[in-house]
């Protein structure tokens, strides 16, 4: 089996290159769904929620955060149990807005 090394920015980059509807699942209602991709593939992956809504999941991977966009800048929290019990019930859907999910392209 050959092993593929490959940093976050440059699979999220890829990732978003393969169709227009990649990002848009993910900041609508999947970004949970897009944290748990992304610690497949990268085990120290932990979960953080934006500070001052508390409704978009990022991922911090090596002290950076990411999230579909690439690396994103702010002030996030660590998920408590409860954070997760929720966040987990979290599906895509056009509906499910947040700020980040407010871009329209």
């Amino acid at each position: 089996m050959t092993t593929v090394t490959i940093s976050p920015d440059a699979l999220i980059s890829a990732l978003n290159k393969t169709d227009y509807y990649i990002k848009l699942i993910f900041t609508r209602g999947a970004c949970y769904k897009f944290y748990e991709f992304l610690k497949e593939l990268f085990p120290n992956a932990e979960p953080y929620l934006r500070k001052s809504d508390k409704n978009h999941v990022v991922t911090k991977i090596d002290e950076k955060y990411y999230d579909i966009t690439g690396e994103v800048t702010g002030e996030y929290l660590p998920l408590s149990e409860a954070d997760i019990k929720e966040c987990k019930t979290w599906l895509f859907s056009p509906k499910n807005m947040c700020e980040v999910c407010n871009e329209r392209e």
